[in-house]
């Protein structure tokens, strides 16, 4: 506690000084990371890259260890699924130390509404399945959490759409210099939410559509992988897989690497508040790897599906539904949404695969409330595409 209240204020000091100089050079509207962008935008995004921090092992509350309980939230216990982890996740699992374990999930709804907690779905009834973003290392499923920003939105703007499951994964971490629920423990979590929707709650595959942002994104692509794979091997405990994947600037390559000069790694750092060659990022990924080494990631098609290294070239998306990728055009990871659409659109097709891309928007622009008009135009078109029946 003492460690963060330090950092608060270290932060603090650090904006005192660096917002009255950001401010005058940014004046002129050329000088600005995009001539389109207000001074506020400009004076935000700076801000929020000089307060995040993804690659520190300090403890993220709310977590997996509890359910926050507060005004208006719902949550629920899910059940561990060690029967459903099999093949090289298992594997992966066995050599790591991990297994699955009981973990909070929290019930987001329209507001209004008042529906019972697991309650069984109409009739037809959609819901989405929710993975957030976080690098695998902080965010919360919480209501109340930054990240939550998202999933309010996209219940605001849909219709027949009622409900959404956040799941709380446990998040990657290293306790007196040992790793702590490294991969593939978020994706063991992310089994254990699904089965609880389709085998508790009664939501039938066709009926539920996975979302995730950054490193949610990453899990939900992985998620699916893993469906498909287990139900192509013939395993009779398995749920289907969902009807639709919405991604948000989807972290989908973990290989650290040295990037070309024309990558968006590069390119839009001085435009993003996330930079994926810095340290801060490289330690968060060492945290997701936990003892294995980072070139672990290279060639795991579970953490690097959209890498174009000769390991992935046979690589394959047969069997996945239908997917939406937003992205940002200033995002240091709008490269990697470019390289995944066009993986999944070789095998599954341009009318099953679309990318929009926001010309001017960030990382995850969508949990930015100040980023407008692009969030507000994001959720209603990941709202209508998600009530899409085709």
């Amino acid at each position: 506690m003492f460690s963060q209240l330090l950092a608060t204020l270290r932060l603090v000091l650090r904006l005192v000084f660096q917002v009255p100089y950001w401010t005058l050079t940014s004046l002129p509207s050329w000088s600005r990371p995009r001539p389109s962008w207000t001074l506020k935008r400009v004076l935000l995004v700076r801000i929020f890259a000089s307060s995040l921090s993804l690659g520190d092992a300090e403890p993220v509350t709310p977590n997996h260890t509890a359910i926050q309980e507060g005004p208006g939230v719902k949550a629920v216990w899910v059940s561990p699924v060690p029967n459903l982890i099999k093949g090289d996740v298992a594997k992966w699992a066995e050599e790591a130390g991990v297994q699955s374990e009981r973990i909070p999930g929290y019930w987001f709804e329209q507001k209004g509404l008042d529906i019972p907690v697991g309650a069984p779905p109409r009739a037809g009834e959609k819901i989405i399945y929710s993975l957030h973003g976080g690098a695998y290392t902080k965010m919360s499923a919480h209501p109340d959490d930054m990240s939550s920003t998202i999933r309010h939105g996209l219940l605001e703007h849909t219709h027949s759409i009622q409900r959404l499951f956040n799941i709380e994964y446990r998040l990657a971490t290293r306790v007196s210099g040992k790793p702590v629920h490294p991969f593939p423990t978020a994706l063991i979590d992310a089994v254990a939410g699904y089965n609880y929707l389709v085998r508790d709650v009664g939501f039938a595959p066709e009926n539920i559509i996975v979302i995730g942002d950054s490193a949610g994104g990453n899990l939900s692509v992985a998620l699916v992988r893993y469906l498909v794979e287990r139900k192509a091997a013939g395993d009779p405990d398995i749920p289907d897989v969902p009807s639709a994947m919405l991604l948000l600037s989807p972290w989908v390559d973990l290989e650290v690497r040295e990037h070309a000069p024309s990558s968006s790694a590069l390119r839009n750092i001085p435009s993003d508040f996330l930079n994926i060659v810095g340290d801060d990022f490289v330690r968060a990924t060492a945290l997701v790897l936990g003892a294995r080494p980072l070139s672990f990631a290279a060639s795991n098609p579970y953490l690097s599906p959209a890498s174009e290294s000769p390991a992935m070239g046979t690589l394959s998306f047969a069997g996945y539904p239908r997917t939406l990728i937003i992205c940002g055009g200033a995002e240091t990871l709008q490269d990697q949404s470019h390289i995944l659409h066009k993986k999944m659109v070789a095998d599954l097709g341009a009318e099953t695969v679309q990318l929009v891309e926001y010309p001017d928007a960030v990382h995850a622009f969508s949990v930015c409330v100040w980023h407008e008009p692009e969030r507000s135009e994001a959720l209603e078109l990941a709202a209508r595409w998600m009530e899409d029946e085709s």
